[in-house]
Order: structure tokens, then sequence, then C-alpha cells
């Protein structure tokens, strides 16, 4: 039988989760899929987990070394045999029907849709519901993506395998917002359509690179360095990226970048939260830290 979805599933250590994610994908209600399993340079015995489940559809390829969860990702699309490619984090899982709902819609929808995603609960880890995400975006959302709208996680997302024949993979210099890219580059050229859900858990477990704001604020310089020609005829989307940037900047203590980042969000865009940046940052580091301080009373 040919092989209708390949699930991606990259890892890095963590085998115990691992687990509960390949549980998610065996147990759903459609079943033509194949599970690719990439372990990206494990310090952790992952084989087991894999080996362990004893079936065919799970396959498991090793990188030497640690290269980030893009070149993971690639490396699952490259081997996929799937007419349409699924991507589940190894600390996530999906509901039952999850894959079901969403290839329901595919069917039925439009020859020019070529990504899907949908809603999702974020959980703690004992288990206890943070929020929900409900979709609300779809069709040609490539403006409404740029304005950070849309998308929030890669564990609902479907996509048909041809988008990558198209918009090319992953960019791996790009960790952790390479997720994003991805989803601009598709949305350039495709629509985009979602199942209410929710379809996935998503859990707070800690260990995830998005912590990391040295690496966050690399990918956010290259990124906005990339959408810099699109994002000067849409000033919303270019304040909110430059405005972005700054407070990454601010966060590793960079002021003078971070102002030239604030004002240039001010120029485009006065939108008071921007205003409000630039105003505590020109009072001085004292101030605006006190400021920051009060982060629950004032919205940023």
């Amino acid at each position: 039988m040919k092989v209708k979805v390949s699930v991606i599933i990259p890892v890095y250590n963590r085998p115990i989760l691992l687990r509960r994610a390949v549980k998610s994908v065996l147990a759903q209600t459609y079943q033509n899929f194949e599970i690719i399993v990439v372990d990206d340079g494990s310090s952790e015995d992952v084989t087991k987990v894999v080996h362990g489940f004893h079936d065919e559809r799970l396959k498991y390829i090793r990188h030497l070394e640690n290269k980030g969860a893009a070149a993971a990702r690639n490396t699952g699309i490259r081997i996929a045999q799937g007419e349409y490619i699924a991507f589940l984090d190894a600390d996530d899982e999906w509901f039952p029907k999850k894959l079901e709902s969403q290839l329901q819609v595919f069917e039925s929808g439009s020859s020019q849709l070529g990504l899907m995603y949908g809603g999702y609960i974020v959980v703690s880890k004992d288990g206890k519901m943070i929020r929900a995400f409900r979709p609300q975006c779809k069709g040609w959302v490539y403006e409404d993506l740029l304005l950070g709208k849309c998308i929030k996680t890669t564990s609902t997302i479907i996509c048909k395998r041809v988008v990558f024949e198209k918009t090319g993979m992953f960019d791996e210099l790009l960790p952790p917002t390479e997720d994003y890219d991805m989803w601009l580059r598709i949305a350039r050229y495709y629509a985009v359509d979602f199942v209410k859900g929710p379809l996935a858990k998503i859990w707070i477990s800690g260990g995830n690179i998005s912590a990391d704001m040295k690496a966050r604020l690399m990918a956010k310089e290259r990124l906005v360095k990339k959408l810099e020609p699109d994002l000067k005829t849409r000033k919303r989307a270019y304040a909110r990226h430059h405005f972005e940037l700054a407070v990454l900047y601010l966060h590793e203590g960079l002021w003078t970048q971070a102002k030239r980042e604030i004002w240039t969000a001010v120029r485009a865009y006065p939108h008071p939260q921007y205003l409000l940046r630039f105003f505590a940052i020109g009072m001085g580091e004292g101030f605006y830290r006190k400021l920051t301080s009060l982060k629950r009373k004032v919205r940023w």
C-alpha cells in the first residue's frame, strides 16, 4: 500500500518523551502513514524506544552530530515517501483524529491548498492545561503571517510534499525561527487552511532552543534581513519585526542597537507599544528596568 502521510519526528535526547509522541501517532484513526524518527546526535539511547514498538512503519535515522531541528526535518523530508508531510516535535503529542480530520479537508479542498495547521492546547509538566490556541487565518495568509498571526506551532502542521519542490527546505541557519520562515515561504505560493481542533497537546518541558536568547537574536537578525524587501512595502509588518529585534537586543543589554531598532519601528508605524518602549529607553537604563519590572501591570 502506498504511504499517504510521512510523519517526521526530530529528537534530541529525552527518549521517554519520544515514546509518548510516537504512541500518539500510532493511535491515529487514520493509519496509512510512516513515522520517520530523526535522531539529531542524541547522547541518550533513543534506539530502544524506536525498536520497542516493533512496527515496520517506524523508521530511524541518526545524525552523527547535533545539527538542529531544521536539519533533522530536512533529513526526514528527503527520505519521506508520503504524499503529505506532517511534523511532530518529540515532546508533543497528537489527539487521535489529527490526521483524519486534516486529510478530509485536504481531499475536499482546492488544489491551491498546500499547508494546513490546527488548534492545540498547551499543558504544564504535570499535564494541567495552561492555554488553548484556536486558529483563525486561512486562505492566502502571507500578510497575516508577516504580522505574527496564524501558525504558532510546528506540531499541528501537515503539508503536501510537492510544496518543498517550490519553496526549498528549512533554513538551517535560522534556529529557532526556521519553522516561521518555512511557513512564510509556503504561504507565498499556496493557500492555507486549518482544523479548529484541538489537534495536538503541546507540553512545556524545558530544554527548548527558543529559550536561548542569543540564538533567537541571531536568527531574528538573519530573518529580518531575509524579509527586508517584502517588509519595506508593508509598514506594520516592517515595524513589528524591527520592534521584536529591538526587544531581543534589550535582553542582551545591547542598548545602542535596541534604540536604533525601536526608532526604526516608531518611524514606520507609531504604535503606542513602540512609543512606550522608545520613551522608556530614552529615559535611561535604570528607568527602563524599573518600568519593565512592572510588566504585569503595563501592557508591552
